[in-house]
């Protein structure tokens, strides 16, 4: 839907009269300008709102309808301001600035720190510049963030250093950020008009501040033109209603809070994300007023997320993956983000709903936001007071979540015992998915499960035992997906009170993730060891499939988890709900489970080697890696031979694994060709110890980009000689 067509394209271009979309998208950039400049008033729908604060997502606009070949009006080329005859630089930034007429900077004759002649205002807009060009490129090693500084302008402003324009812009506006790429281009340099004296905004009366914000937002747009200046999402070039730089500004609001920690200007746009935590995480509009004008600001609460359940990194990686290819592709580089730390997208936003109930009076920061206090409550779908005497349906509920969107239904509590029953159908979704969790509330303590939602019918039910022990139990259905929709998605259901739904030591295990640390993964065999042939309660239904599922904790705790076909003894059996479920993820928080680091070896080697029987043939899937592990850990002598094995899986679409023995110390290269021989990915190439090794190929040759579908032969080379197999990619 982001190509345009070469037929197409010609029609736009020999489009004379103002008819075709494309003339009304240039005729809705015009006057946004105007407003961005000054000379018109801005049309807002709500004069009680936010100043629009940047004015970096119309020039993006433009530069799309630019990339796409369309010719511009002159008005819509921004170029350097020519009336600004002063500089004043530091060692990456140069400011320009008049000393009179309608561009004068705030307190334009005050010179006193120093008093060197440039205005002291334009002093610290070079400091603050400079300061923040260095926390955001500098050597991470150095406690900066590392990122890709702007592109050079070669030149254009003067020298070579980063230019920045005060400018008095139109009401409300901080600055904004011009990409000066041609055609073709979507890596490009830029320069930044910058707001003069800031009244109108938020920090009418402390101009500094507000340069400190603009500073760490627009010169973080300007890195983001030097990894991707198209990353956003659009349906129709001639249409701005569909542009969606969400990721652009999102990011670069998380970005002030990380160089400003202490100026929180967040959080005075954080109601337009809290009110409406249905709308999608992406939704944006150019409309002053209107709620999803400012919802991209206030989604910078994901980026935080992010930040602070990760690393600070991450978002780094991720516009280095955004990087990698043209065009909007967030979604599918968080994604892969999310793989590399045994997570998803979808689990990723199904916790960050959590963490979103977990503001204002709820706040807790040492699980959840650490400024979580100051953000507002989330505002819930609908809330349910006891006494609850019949089922209450919870379908036909308004503003049904987008995609990335959430709802809150919030079960008040009450005193007796008992609990609630919960069932779920959301309406089938094309390419994404339905989440559904339970969240019970505590002040000091929350826990919460995923349905485990079917899906391709989108039908889950739960079981919540002693709700009375909860502030309130919380339905959070959720849509997620890698690729991005904007519509509203429906679903029916209910929640009952059950009086049944009551016991003493009532846990939750997940079949499969046996020592209940939330994955599933080789680590699960060792309390099959530890708690061999171990009794205790049984479930009335035996399964393994991943749900969670409400059980009587054992004498021994550890075992309740090691059970994981339920039948009440610690055996074999168990073996199998690891592989069923591997990889498998939720997000309970319960305390019983047992940590690798309290393995004795030599105490359950017995037991060890009893599994390792049943994965010693393996060459692929979970038991393999089962069986890896098992000889590592064994001390099970490896194959005395080279050996290249076939890649798995084979045909691939996106990526694929490769795994090679090898006896002794020796040097290997892996090297991919295609079938005339070329070489189209140089894998390895190093020294390598005596072992058992896996790597793996993304479909990419060195240039970073996707090869076509087809036969590729890849070949391990050593002194002793050398393999190769053949492998097919099917895009």
């Amino acid at each position: 839907m982001r190509k345009v067509f070469l037929v197409v394209l010609a029609i736009l271009l020999s489009s004379v009269e103002y008819t075709h979309p494309s003339d009304e998208a240039v005729q809705f950039f015009q006057d946004q300008m105007a407003m961005l400049k000054g000379d018109l008033p801005i049309a807002s729908s709500d004069p009680q709102s936010p100043p629009i604060k940047c004015g970096t997502p119309l020039l993006v606009g433009i530069n799309l309808l630019k990339y796409n070949g369309l010719e511009l009006p002159s008005g819509l080329l921004e170029t350097r301001p020519e009336t600004l005859p002063l500089t004043f630089g530091s060692d990456h930034v140069l400011v320009h600035y008049a000393d009179s007429g309608e561009h004068v900077p705030y307190q334009v004759n005050v010179d006193t720190l120093p008093a060197d002649g440039v205005p002291d205002f334009i002093n610290r807009v070079s400091e603050i510049f400079e300061s923040v060009w260095e926390i955001e490129t500098g050597n991470p090693d150095s406690g900066y963030l590392g990122f890709n500084p702007p592109l050079s302008d070669d030149g254009r402003g003067g020298d070579n250093r980063y230019d920045v324009y005060v400018m008095n812009l139109g009401t409300g506006y901080y600055g904004f950020t011009v990409p000066e790429g041609v055609a073709g281009q979507y890596q490009i340099s830029s320069f930044i008009e910058l707001e003069n004296d800031f009244a109108g905004t938020l920090y009418g009366g402390n101009p500094v501040n507000g340069v400190k914000v603009t500073a760490a937002h627009e010169l973080f747009h300007a890195i983001q033109f030097r990894y991707d200046a198209l990353e956003f999402d659009y349906e129709d070039v001639g249409d701005p209603s569909t542009y969606k730089p969400w990721w652009m500004e999102a990011s670069a609001v998380w970005m002030e809070e990380v160089v400003y920690d202490e100026l929180n200007d967040y959080v005075n746009y954080l109601p337009y994300f809290y009110d409406y935590p249905w709308m999608n995480l992406g939704t944006f509009s150019y409309t002053p007023g209107d709620p999803r004008a400012y919802h991209s600001y206030a989604s910078c609460v994901w980026p935080i997320y992010l930040t602070e359940k990760y690393e600070t990194g991450i978002v780094k990686e991720i516009w280095e993956g955004c990087a990698a290819v043209p065009g909007y592709n967030t979604l599918i580089v968080t994604n892969n983000a999310m793989i590399a730390r045994s997570s998803s997208l979808a689990d990723a936003f199904t916790e960050f709903s959590i963490w979103n109930y977990h503001t204002g009076p709820r706040a807790n920061p040492t699980l959840f936001y650490s400024e979580g206090a100051l953000f507002d409550e989330i505002n819930p779908t609908f809330t349910i007071n006891p006494p609850i005497s019949e089922p209450i349906s919870i379908g036909g509920l308004p503003n049904p979540p987008e995609h990335l969107g959430a709802n809150y239904i919030v079960v008040q509590t009450g005193p007796s015992s008992g609990g609630l029953s919960f069932s779920f159908d959301g309406v089938d979704i094309a390419n994404a998915g339905w989440h559904a969790t339970v969240l019970g509330y505590n002040p000091l303590s929350s826990e919460w499960i995923d349905f485990a939602v079917n899906p391709s019918t989108g039908v889950g039910s739960l079981e919540w035992y002693n709700w009375n022990l909860y502030d309130n139990l919380v339905l959070i259905p959720t849509v997620s997906g890698i690729t991005p929709y904007y519509n509203s998605y429906t679903y029916t259901g209910s929640i009952s009170y059950d009086s049944s739904l009551y016991g003493e030591n009532i846990v939750y295990v997940w079949p499969g993730d046996l020592d209940n640390n939330a994955i599933v993964n080789e680590e699960d065999i060792l309390p099959l060891a530890v708690n061999w042939f171990e009794v205790g309660n049984s479930r009335t239904q035996i399964t393994m499939n991943w749900s969670p599922l409400a059980i009587q904790l054992w004498n021994t705790p550890s075992a309740t988890f090691a059970d994981a076909n339920g039948s009440g003894r610690v055996d074999i059996r168990d073996f199998l709900a690891i592989c069923l479920n591997w990889g498998s993820t939720h997000s309970g928080t319960f305390t019983y489970g047992l940590q690798s680091p309290d393995f004795n070896l030599d105490a359950h080697r017995s037991v060890l080697e009893l599994i390792y029987d049943e994965v010693k043939n393996a060459n692929s899937g979970p038991q393999y890696e089962i069986r890896l592990y098992l000889e590592k850990m064994l001390g099970i002598t490896i194959p005395d031979e080279f050996i290249l094995k076939q890649n798995y899986p084979n045909p691939f679409n996106s990526s694929t694994v490769i795994e090679y023995l090898i006896a002794e110390k020796t040097t290997v290269r892996l090297t991919v060709f295609n079938l005339l021989g070329q070489r189209v990915k140089s894998l390895l190439d190093a020294e390598k110890s005596a072992g058992v090794y896996r790597i793996e190929w993304d479909g990419r040759d060195d240039d970073g980009r996707d090869v076509a579908s087809g036969i590729y032969l890849y070949r391990l080379e050593s002194p002793s000689g050398d393999i190769t197999r053949k492998m097919v990619l099917i895009r």
